[in-house]
């Protein structure tokens, strides 16, 4: 036993990647989002789904309805914050 957790101990660097993505890809309960959705507006890529994309080469009338679409998204996240704060405060306002 003591073999591997020297291991672990050694080499917890060569799983932080992967701690990292699925930390980054699970859903908040309070949020209903995941950190990773909340930054780019969608669920992320695993390595199967990635493939190259062309960079565009100006902005694009898409780029700008995501930024709108980012924003409320962000709205609506800071509203279902709030609303949660409030059920909290409730919840352990009845216990005092």
């Amino acid at each position: 036993m003591r073999c591997l957790i020297d291991d672990h101990a050694t080499s917890w660097d060569l799983i932080l990647l992967q701690a990292e993505f699925a930390y980054n890809n699970s859903v908040n309960r309070t949020t209903g989002s995941s950190p990773f959705q909340l930054v780019y507006g969608m669920t992320p890529r695993t390595p199967l789904d990635i493939i190259s994309l062309p960079l565009p080469q100006r902005t694009s009338e898409a780029g700008l309805d995501f930024a709108a679409h980012m924003m409320s998204v962000h709205e609506e996240v800071r509203k279902k914050i709030a609303l949660q704060t409030e059920v909290y405060a409730q919840r352990a306002n009845l216990r005092k």
